[in-house]
């Protein structure tokens, strides 16, 4: 799966700069990619605005618009509203949801990436747009071939949790664990400038290390379905019940603790490459 998503990055890395552009006005995006709240989570990028243009991601075949629909390619989002379907070269389609239709697009097959296909209607009927791979099935992370938002800031790690012996406790340096299989949940999100003002979104990639080894590594890359289970899916696969295990807090991964003293590191990092960490040296008996 990581030499998937690597091959699916470099392809478009090398064709984003020409192609591709925000689908609306990227000052309006309020939640992203493997955002969840309750048992769902986002498929894409979500908008809160109101009357702002929406334009193809580049140019495209139109491949089904429907006024009204229950979505569930993966059966798992549940959001109504109408949807635009867009077919690109590459194998991939581009989806539009929840958004006020112009005139233009029901007139004719294909789009060109100037072309207005309608407006956002409304901060309570949200715009939001997903990006699907059709050789693997899965829906991808938009910002991933998007223009960057140019975030400088570093996500911010506010906690760490761990269930130790069943037991969830706040992880902090030198603490007494028990041996055995444990499981790390972090409390930390990305900060990015929104029309002035710093908003929280989920980080984009998760990694714990135990005395200097990797034990869990994963990114919000990507969404597949598995024999009816939902799986996030970037350098490994996690089920969705995992994922979400945590309420509001990020998943990180089972580790097996041993007697003696061992080192917890934490690596959260966002879309456009910014770092944060976080070590805890603990005391294992």
């Amino acid at each position: 799966m990581r030499k998937f998503v690597l091959l699916f990055l470099l392809y478009f890395a090398i064709t984003a700069v020409f192609s591709y552009q925000w689908p609306s006005n990227k000052d309006y995006l309020s939640s992203v990619f493997g955002s969840f709240t309750g048992d769902n989570i986002l498929d894409g990028i979500e908008f809160d605005s109101e009357n702002q243009a929406i334009y193809p991601i580049t140019d495209g075949e139109i491949v089904f618009y429907q006024d009204s629909f229950e979505f569930g390619d993966l059966d798992y989002n549940g959001e109504e509203g109408n949807i635009l379907i867009l077919k690109h070269v590459g194998e991939f389609k581009s989806i539009y949801r929840n958004f006020s239709t112009s005139d233009s697009f029901t007139q004719t097959k294909n789009l060109s990436k100037s072309e207005l296909i309608g407006v956002s209607s409304g901060v309570y009927d949200s715009f939001i747009f997903s990006l699907y791979d059709d050789k693997k099935d899965s829906y991808i992370n938009p910002q991933q071939i998007l223009p960057f938002l140019l975030d400088d800031r570093k996500p911010v790690i506010s906690s760490v949790y761990i269930d130790n012996l069943e037991t969830r406790g706040k992880l902090t340096r030198n603490i007494s664990l028990n041996p055995g299989l444990s499981r790390i949940y972090i409390d930390a999100w990305d900060v990015v400038r929104i029309r002035g003002k710093y908003k929280k979104f989920t980080p984009f990639s998760v990694n714990v290390f135990v005395d200097g080894f990797e034990r869990y590594n994963t990114s919000f890359s990507s969404l597949k379905e598995i024999d009816k289970t939902i799986y996030l899916s970037g350098n490994s696969d996690v089920p969705l019940k995992d994922i979400i295990s945590g309420g509001t807090l990020l998943y990180g991964g089972d580790v097996y603790l041993t007697t003696g003293s061992s080192l917890i590191e934490i690596v959260i990092k966002d879309i456009e490459g910014n770092e944060a960490s976080r070590s805890y040296p603990v005391v294992v008996k």
